[in-house]
């Protein structure tokens, strides 16, 4: 049963009853309230006496029951309907589509319009026995417009569908389509990037949408200058706007703007399409006061913030926009040069959220796919080598990255995590440090590439190398040689280094003192750690004293160096994955602006990070952003930074960076890596006419 109100007309099938008690009884009831005596109006079919109109007009009163036709069909369709205060019942066969009217049509006061209950009852008649009373195709239809009608009732309504946004009962299938979307108390997030027009301000533009008090401030070039601001939401959704609040700033009420156009578009290239224009109602009624700085807005989508002082105007607009163009024809003192307040606020709905990328890949998703060992390099800046890590650390230590006769190059970082697989990259998150907002990067290029690597082996008995880091990171040669083990794949950087995916920021290296043995050691750059392979003699020479490498094979099976002789057991063969020339053309995964936040939003030292695959530290600030487009995998990630806050900032910086994703078991990156082969194989063809950034 449900609760309902106002007119309704209840159907069922009913397709069965069985019962022991010739007066056992199952079919549609209406009543009052749930108590015992409840009046109610009901129409049954019974264990043996047919068809019965059974009612109760008052509350404690005796049922009556009436029967018009002597009809006792084993499958029936009855329906019960009450149109104002009068209450009929109906049968029909199942064999006809005619309706016929059953039993006793009249009105009951205690079954009103404010509400009542409706739905399927049963009885066996005896306290030994029990009915069943099989049905089907239940349908409750009812007026959907009456204003009586909750959302509850109007969900259960089989005719109906509830406007979640206006709070509105639609007919089904009338509900315009904005009615299902997610209204917000403004559909500008706080990370929206924000422009100002025809004025210039001190850094305040996001402050327009920053969800507090903090004031926007803008200086007009003249006082007949038009002012405005172009806005980019952020979350990237279409939206629809109902409406615009206008928080008044801490001071100057004559700085108030009082007219507006609001503007939208689809895309930032396509035109501006009016959506409300006129004056804001304070023009009129006057400003009621100003607003203390820095509070936040507790607003909704119904309602602003009662607590604070604005004024809202509303539009008629069931149109969705990407962004929005708001432009100030006026401010309460037409001769002023000075525009201020605290916030704009654009009530509305968000359209669904966009999708991730579909994929095959299986895998762990991880609140980051970079490891607190992850390899770090950099270009546009250079720093001090025992915080290098601190940008993978999983703490709010400060990563520092000094831009000192570099400010016109790009800064950022190269990443490698140690765990030597292939990952596909869901989004990154960037928590701000304790201080000098100028170094926050508000800008980003997001880049991937794949070191697949490659088993070397010996020519003379196919034993693999693998990375022996319990006998200080020797290399041994191996009879089990496993593709998907990262430290027997190795590979060849552009600047002669042999390096191993299992701890890619290591590289080979010659031990010149003593025993004629290599082994890996920190990447410096040194010609210790320089080699060159020949495909003719199939040898790997040391580009420090042109010794070859060798399985001396006396003892134990490790990798030396000796003077190159031409034996089998200088001889290494390697597939094209060795040659990191041939893999590693960087491809694009994304680039845009970050999220705005505050210059105010900084994180203390050294706190620990806690975070999962779908939320960063919420504890915390940073900001984040989504790679829907995103379904390639790769092992290298390079991520720049074209723009700062502070253009001329010497450094730039932040606590730690996080990219979300998954993590490829390795039995998946033999699929992976065919594809990436193939896909870098088109880029590097067509580089420059391919652009797959977002």
């Amino acid at each position: 049963y449900v609760e309902s109100s106002g007119d309704a007309t209840f159907t069922t099938l009913v397709e069965g009853f069985t019962a022991d008690d010739p007066w056992a009884k199952g079919g549609i009831m209406i009543r009052d309230s749930l108590s015992r005596g409840s009046s109610h109006y009901s129409l049954f079919m019974t264990g043996s006496n047919g068809l019965r109109n059974q009612y109760r007009t008052c509350e404690g009163c005796p049922s009556n029951s009436v029967q018009t036709t002597s009809y006792n069909p084993s499958a029936v369709w009855l329906r019960v309907t009450k149109v104002g205060n009068v209450l009929s019942s109906y049968y029909r066969p199942t064999d006809s589509s005619n309706w016929y009217e059953f039993g006793s049509r009249l009105s009951i006061a205690g079954i009103s319009n404010s509400g009542y209950y409706i739905g399927m009852a049963v009885t066996s008649h005896r306290d030994d026995d029990v009915a069943v009373l099989d049905v089907s195709n239940i349908q409750l239809s009812r007026m959907c417009s009456s204003d009586t009608i909750t959302s509850l009732q109007c969900n259960q309504a089989s005719n109906c569908e509830w406007g979640s946004v206006s709070g509105t009962c639609y007919n089904k299938g009338e509900a315009p389509y904005w009615e299902f979307g997610e209204p917000f108390g403004s559909i500008l997030d706080s990370g929206s990037t924000v422009s100002s027009l025809g004025c210039t301000n001190d850094d305040t533009d996001n402050r327009a949408t920053d969800g507090t008090t903090r004031k926007y401030v803008c200086e007009k070039e003249s006082s007949s200058a038009t002012t405005g601001l172009v806005i980019a939401p952020f979350h990237n959704r279409l939206s629809i706007a109902n409406g615009m609040r206008v928080y008044a700033s801490s001071s100057c009420p004559n700085c108030d703007p009082v007219s507006y156009i609001f503007e939208g578009r689809t895309n930032s290239t396509s035109d501006w399409d009016l959506i409300g224009q006129g004056d804001l109602p304070w023009k009129v009624t006057g400003n009621e006061g100003n607003n203390i700085e820095g509070l936040d807005i507790l607003s909704s989508y119904q309602d602003g913030d009662s607590s604070l002082i604005y004024t809202e105007v509303s539009f008629l607009n069931d149109v969705y926009y990407l962004e929005y163009k708001l432009t100030w024809t006026d401010t309460r003192d037409s001769s002023s040069t000075r525009l201020e307040f605290a916030e704009v606020e654009i009530p509305g709905v968000l359209a669904d959220k966009e999708s991730m990328v579909s994929h095959t890949f299986a895998g762990s998703y991880s609140h980051s796919i970079l490891d607190i060992g992850a390899a770090v390099s950099y270009f546009g800046g250079f720093h001090y080598d025992d915080n290098k890590q601190q940008l993978v650390d999983g703490t709010t230590n400060k990563f520092v990255l000094n831009r000192e006769s570099h400010l016109n190059e790009t800064s950022g970082v190269i990443v490698t995590p140690t765990h030597g697989k292939m990952s596909l990259v869901s989004s990154m998150r960037i928590y701000t440090p304790n201080n000098n907002p100028g170094a926050d990067p508000t800008k980003y290029k997001i880049e991937g590439r794949y070191q697949s690597g490659s088993r070397v082996q010996h020519r003379m008995d196919d034993k693999c190398w693998e990375l022996n880091p319990l006998d200080g990171n020797k290399v041994s040669l191996t009879t089990s040689c496993d593709d998907a083990n990262p430290k027997q794949r190795f590979y060849m950087t552009s600047e002669n280094e042999i390096r191993v995916n299992s701890l890619p920021d290591y590289c080979l290296e010659m031990r010149v003192i003593g025993v004629a043995s290599v082994y890996f050691h920190p990447c410096n750059g040194g010609d210790i750690q320089k080699w060159q392979v020949d495909p003719s003699t199939e040898e790997i020479r040391s580009m420090y004293d042109n010794a070859c490498l060798e399985d001396y094979g006396i003892s134990d099976d490790y990798l030396w160096f000796n003077r190159c002789h031409g034996g089998m057991n200088q001889k290494f063969y390697m597939n094209d994955s060795f040659d990191s020339s041939l893999s590693s053309a960087w491809s694009d995964i994304a680039e845009g602006n970050l999220p705005w936040i505050s210059e105010f939003d900084r994180n203390p030292l050294g706190l620990e990070i806690e975070s999962t695959y779908e939320s960063g530290d919420e504890t915390y600030y940073y900001m984040e952003v989504v790679f829907y487009d995103n379904n390639s995998t790769y092992m290298d990630y390079k991520i720049s930074f074209p723009e700062l806050r502070d253009p001329n900032s010497l450094s730039v910086q932040f606590a730690e960076i996080e990219l979300p994703g998954l993590i490829l078991d390795h039995e998946e990156e033999g699929v992976s890596l065919a594809v990436q082969r193939k896909r870098t194989r088109t880029h590097t063809d067509f580089a420059g006419a391919i652009d797959i950034s977002r």
